[in-house]
């Protein structure tokens, strides 16, 4: 079990999912900033009106796009392994946790499936009027 930084956001990342953040709490400014340095994961957790959830997905700064002079950032973060909240604590200006990474089932995954399931990823991109990298139906996770 590792201890970790958790960012707590209305959104789910995925593993292998890039997604843009703009960072503007200082709280998360520093979160982000010894993340940069030192080179490790935090984690991103769904947060909403009825809390944080206790499972979220690994989370790493694949990309800088700007830095800003008053602290704020602008980064790409890529999800990684999926893993629980063991239990919360205490220290920092940014929620932190010790987590387990959670094992996904490793029995292969139906080429029938993966392809209906990227059809139907591509459907609604189409929808939504959003133009995201197409889903590697090969890999469900990251090399990292």
């Amino acid at each position: 079990m590792d201890e970790i930084g958790l960012f707590p956001l209305g959104i789910v990342l995925l593993p292998t999912e890039r997604v843009p953040l703009h960072i503007f709490e200082p709280r998360y400014c520093e979160l982000i900033g010894e993340c940069l340095e030192e080179e490790v994961e935090f984690g991103m957790v769904y947060a909403d009106e009825d809390g944080v959830r206790d499972v979220g997905t690994l989370a790493r700064v694949s990309d800088v796009l700007e830095r800003f002079d008053d602290g704020r950032l602008n980064v790409i973060v890529e999800g990684g392994l999926r893993f629980r909240v063991e239990r919360l604590t205490r220290g920092r200006s940014f929620m932190t946790a010790v987590v387990e990474t959670l094992e996904d089932d490793s029995g292969g995954i139906e080429a029938e499936a993966a392809a209906r399931a990227a059809g139907a990823f591509r459907a609604l991109a189409a929808l939504a009027g959003a133009e995201p990298d197409p889903p590697d139906e090969s890999s469900p996770q990251p090399d990292w």
